[in-house]
């Protein structure tokens, strides 16, 4: 290649002159001849890194720089009237910059696990560059347009989400992308379920029911009570102690049967578990004390050893009437038996003292019991024949019965009865004259 006599000297430059130039961007080599005449039609040739990269006006563009395009360029002029060429420019360096990738940072993460309707702040980071000022966000690929912030906020859904985004800027009159984030995944569980337990149900009035949420996993979770409908919670009050996972209701009323379910709270979060299946709590009658069932207990024992006294008391006033009654045959008066009249005496009728040991009667017992027996003369029936029958002997029974002696020795215990004989009516004479009744003392062997 022939050059001129003192030939002037190209140069290249960049346009833009910038220090790091990134993938992507547009780019624009310009060659120069210094010093050659004005008039001179020039062709221009480049290279880089000493390879023959083709021949141009004096301008060298790249649309869209890539990493292949870093390298050492120089330039030359020809001149097309001589076929003189120039002398080659100095080398100039092009540095070729991976566009910087964006990197999805979680700021605020609610603890793990993360729940539907957890709200999560993200922030894209493009490390070593400020200069970023719009941003794009992609959920599961699908472009988020409710914010282009470099730091937003989400909302989970029910599906595990991926997030990703990238930064825009605009350098040197062109707007430039940085490379898209990798997703960033967010595991979603789904929310757990209540459980509710009620001790006891059924529950009687005046008793304490105790009502307990529980779920099984998850961080600490505060409770929430619902009775008959969703818009209806039961608060603290003075029957009604909430504490923990436990909701205490005292002294039961009629008021409180219905049907109770709990939900679990995350309220830093605004989270709440699936709601507990709903339990119905039935409010049964009165319920019986301990001291109430022990006053019957002893009631009806009182009650028990009471029947028994009368009973026994019952049977000892038979016994006694038993014994009275035989005494009352002996010792009551004028009673008829079969038309025979009986008195109890003492003393033997008429003033005569009883029959004394000696009179033909063997010692007993002090205690005597003696009977009057008036006997009637009954009228003798008439034969056919005219004649009066002949008088057969007055016979008198009498069943007399004696109880035991009280005491003292002697013979068996005797029974006299004294039977008075009542014969025809007197004269008016013998009617002048006093006269003892005939008197009959039988003594009586019992035994």
């Amino acid at each position: 290649m022939t050059t001129l006599d003192q030939s002037p000297k190209a140069e290249v430059t960049l346009h833009p002159d910038l220090q790091q130039i990134f993938t992507g961007e547009r780019l624009t080599l310009r060659c120069q001849i210094q010093g050659g005449e004005n008039n001179i039609e020039w062709r221009y040739f480049f290279k880089r890194d000493d390879v023959d990269i083709g021949s141009s006006e004096s301008e060298l563009k790249i649309e869209s720089v890539e990493e292949s395009h870093r390298g050492a360029y120089t330039c030359v002029g020809k001149d097309t009237s001589n076929e003189k060429y120039s002398d080659w420019s100095d080398e100039v360096m092009l540095t070729v910059t991976a566009l910087p990738t964006a990197t999805v940072n979680i700021l605020s993460p609610p603890p793990a696990p993360h729940y539907p309707g957890d709200t999560v702040t993200l922030q894209c980071d493009i490390s070593q560059h400020e200069d970023w000022n719009y941003y794009y966000w992609f959920i599961n690929d699908q472009e988020y347009r409710n914010c282009n912030n470099k730091t937003c906020s989400f909302k989970l859904d029910h599906n595990n989400v991926q997030y990703s985004c990238l930064g825009r800027r605009t350098r040197s009159g062109q707007l430039q992308d940085s490379q898209r984030s990798a997703p960033s995944s967010i595991t979603v569980t789904a929310l757990p379920k209540a459980t509710l337990t009620v001790t006891p149900n059924p529950v009687y009035h005046g008793e304490t029911v105790s009502l307990k949420c529980s779920v099984k996993s998850g961080p600490a979770w505060s409770y929430r009570w619902y009775k008959d409908r969703p818009e209806i919670t039961v608060e603290q009050s003075g029957r009604h102690r909430i504490s923990g996972d436990s909701l205490t209701i005292s002294k039961v009323e009629s008021s409180d049967q219905g049907h109770y379910w709990c939900t679990g709270e995350i309220q830093s979060r605004s989270i709440s578990t699936v709601q507990s299946g709903s339990i119905s709590i039935t409010v049964e009658g009165a319920v019986l004390s301990v001291g109430l069932v022990v006053g019957l207990v002893v009631t009806g024992v009182l009650l028990f050893l009471l029947i028994l006294l009368l009973l026994g008391w019952r049977k000892f006033k038979g016994a006694q009437s038993s014994g009275a009654s035989i005494s009352s045959q002996s010792q009551s008066t004028n009673h008829v038996l079969d038309g025979v009249q009986i008195a109890n005496q003492n003393q033997a009728p008429g003033g005569n003292a009883p029959l004394q040991h000696g009179q033909g009667v063997e010692a007993g017992p002090s205690d005597l019991t003696y009977a009057q027996i008036e006997l009637k003369k009954m009228k003798k029936p008439k034969r056919k024949t005219g004649k009066p029958a002949e008088s057969e002997e007055d016979t008198i029974y009498s069943k007399v019965a004696t109880g035991p002696p009280s005491g003292g020795t002697g013979a068996d215990d005797v029974t006299y009865a004294q039977v008075d004989l009542k014969g025809k009516k007197a004269k008016k004479s013998d009617m002048l004259t006093t006269r003892e009744p005939d008197a009959v003392y039988s003594a009586v062997r019992t035994g």
